[in-house]
């Protein structure tokens, strides 16, 4: 299916059910917008110059960045020596794996199959839903945190997320409902109907940014740190 043409991000305006907001997308808008392209150009190390890429960040009138990390010198300060540095360093390094006694972080990610994380056993919990949108997920967030003793959370968007598009795919999606889990139509509308506003996003790094932002607001002694996993090279990128 070829790729939607980019919107014009001048455009973009802060509201509670944007595309990619808090909110979840508007449904109807959504079906009617053209999807932003995700303004990903050639990427580089930290360690040489031009170790960032950046791309509109409509929501605060700032830029993301987005971070490559080849040696361990391009990990942030405030990651160094934290789980979401190990993170980095097993993922994208290759880091040795320690022996953990119990999980350092939880990571927030999404279901999608081509993502597979480079770990060691005991080193995380996962917790997988669609587009790495933890609603609904609190209170395993905070059994993690309460029982599991984690004190750090990795929240990983990925690009070329399917979530982009789902609210293209209605008809593939209530009729796969229908042929394949023996739902009739009217109860596979609902689904659709319910779950796209909450679940459809416009671009993943605006939500993850979003999405840590509501995250730290609810869990503010907990550290929170959104990155994006690119499935063109299987690597992790911090985004600041």
């Amino acid at each position: 299916m070829p790729r939607p043409e980019a919107a014009d991000p001048s455009r973009r305006r802060e509201q509670p059910d944007a595309p990619g907001g808090p909110g979840g997308v508007d449904l109807e808008e959504i079906r009617r917008a053209r999807t932003p392209a995700l303004l990903v150009g050639r990427i580089r190390p930290l360690s040489r110059d031009a170790a960032l890429n950046r791309r509109p960040d409509w929501y605060r009138g700032r830029v993301t960045d987005l971070l490559a990390v080849s040696i361990p010198t391009d990990i942030l300060p405030d990651y160094r020596d934290t789980p979401i540095g190990r993170l980095l360093e097993y993922h994208n390094l290759g880091r040795t794996p320690d022996a953990p006694s119990a999980p350092e972080l939880l990571i927030g990610m999404c279901m999608d199959s081509r993502k597979a994380l480079r770990l060691p056993a005991d080193f995380a919990f996962v917790l997988r839903t669609a587009g790495a949108n933890m609603r609904d997920n609190e209170f395993r967030i905070s059994y993690s945190i309460a029982i599991g003793g984690v004190r750090t959370i990795a929240l990983i968007a990925h690009t070329d997320c399917g979530m982009k598009r789902v609210a293209s795919l209605h008809d593939e999606f209530v009729r796969g409902l229908q042929e394949h889990a023996g739902w009739n139509e009217a109860q596979a509308e609902q689904m659709f109907r319910e779950g796209v506003p909450k679940f459809g996003i416009a671009d993943e790094v605006d939500f993850v940014m979003r999405e840590a932002a509501r995250l730290r607001d609810l869990y503010p002694r907990i550290a929170i740190a959104p990155l994006l996993y690119r499935v063109e090279d299987d690597l992790l990128y911090q985004l600041r």
